[in-house]
């Protein structure tokens, strides 16, 4: 039998907004944890119910005012509740079976953003008896009326090995329905973002800002909790919510997959911090013509410039350092240096940090997870002579 006497504590939020019945569902089932109860905390987090529910002695209600669907700002709420140092988000619609806690929070060892897996079943068809049996372990698949699972993400799981070989886009398989994380983790990160109102999003949200961060996914495949019906995508309402959620997110996470190409945005894709140092009006024009050529960027000089396109709003000197944390890339660079191939550049970030005289650049994840840079190919970037008059109009007609 395990040992379950050095177990750590752990906060457990569960999201609710009146619906009483089902949460009293994931009560019971949190109450049947193999966990030590004394070290399993319950906070359910609701997000302005008419009337806040009925919950056993030892799990405590915490209610926000009622201004739309805020599932970020009452996550948040609840996790704040709490000291434990491992936190377990569930909806209150999600039952977990028995060992779902115990095996999201081992997984979380190694400060791993951990997502277990999130089963379709029409639970009410069961009543209260039935899901209880289902959340003790005791009701096979085939005593369910189950209902299919989202094929985007059992082939996300499937393609990415559960996560261990996610790639920049594969935060999307993190769904904060089942979601476990450290809290130290969770504080880093600074939390869910909370100005998120409506549907969805929240979730997706964290794990990008996570993954940026140098923090690994996980997916654990058999810590188990059934949502009562189908996947929102089956739902009615969806795709006016799914669009609510994708320019929520586009101004979050400046992938082109999640907002595509083109506009100018508060949160750069890139940021190219510039340390000017002396250099002729012409170059410095040169030089930043050529780094705005990146697009969705934002180029922070360290000085005010003398062109006509420091007025550009993705030029300025006091760079929000709240930024750095969801740019995609981050590039340093020093005098007079000029990008040749803007798509080249990027593309080879991509592949991992790299670095020449006067220019270093990298993904924000291999920045923080200290991956070595290799050196920048010939032809992507060249150097000027700070005092050289550069002739703008010459360059121009060029072909």
């Amino acid at each position: 039998m395990r040992d379950l006497t050095d177990l750590p504590h752990v906060d457990v939020v569960v999201t609710h907004y009146n619906d009483p019945e089902r949460l009293a569902w994931v009560l019971d089932a949190l109450t049947a944890q193999r966990y030590p109860a004394d070290r399993l905390h319950v906070v359910v987090a609701d997000d302005g119910s008419a009337h806040l529910p009925d919950v056993p002695a030892r799990v405590r209600v915490l209610t926000q005012a009622d201004e739309g669907f805020r599932a970020a700002a009452a996550r948040n709420m609840g996790a704040r509740a709490g000291t434990a140092p491992y936190l377990v988000f569930l909806d209150g619609d999600t039952v977990p079976e028995p060992d779902f806690c115990a095996r999201v929070v081992a997984a979380c060892a190694d400060d791993a953003l951990v997502v277990g897996r999130r089963r379709h079943a029409d639970l009410s068809a069961l009543g209260r008896a039935g899901v209880a049996a289902l959340a003790a372990g005791e009701l096979a698949d085939d005593h369910l009326p189950l209902l299919e699972e989202p094929q985007w993400l059992r082939e996300g799981y499937a393609r990415t090995r559960d996560l261990a070989e996610a790639g920049p886009d594969d935060w999307r398989y993190v769904i904060s329905a089942v979601l476990a994380l450290p809290r130290a983790v969770f504080t880093a990160l600074g939390g869910f973002d909370a100005s998120l109102v409506g549907y969805g999003g929240e979730d997706w949200d964290l794990a990008y800002r996570a993954w940026n961060a140098g923090i690994a996914l996980r997916h654990v495949p058999n810590a188990v909790a059934w949502h009562d019906g189908p996947d929102a995508a089956g739902r009615q309402g969806f795709a006016e919510a799914k669009e609510h959620e994708q320019l929520a997110l586009a101004e979050r996470i400046p992938q082109p997959s999640v907002r595509g190409h083109g506009g100018v945005w508060r949160q750069p894709r890139t940021v190219v911090r510039w340390q000017v140092g002396e250099m002729t009006s012409s170059a410095q024009h040169a030089c930043l013509l050529s780094w705005l050529a990146l697009g969705d960027v934002e180029v922070r000089p360290d000085r005010r410039l003398h062109t006509p396109l420091a007025r550009d709003p993705r030029v300025t000197v006091s760079g929000d350092d709240a930024l750095l944390a969801r740019a995609e890339f981050l590039v340093e660079i020093e005098g007079a240096i000029e990008l040749c191939e803007p798509a080249e550049f990027l593309a080879t970030l991509g592949v991992g940090p790299h670095e020449a005289r006067g220019v270093a650049g990298a993904r924000t994840r291999d920045r923080a997870l200290g991956v070595a840079a290799r050196p920048f190919a010939e032809g992507i970037l060249m150097s000027l002579d700070p005092s050289a008059r550069v002739d703008l109009e010459a360059r121009g007609r060029r072909p």
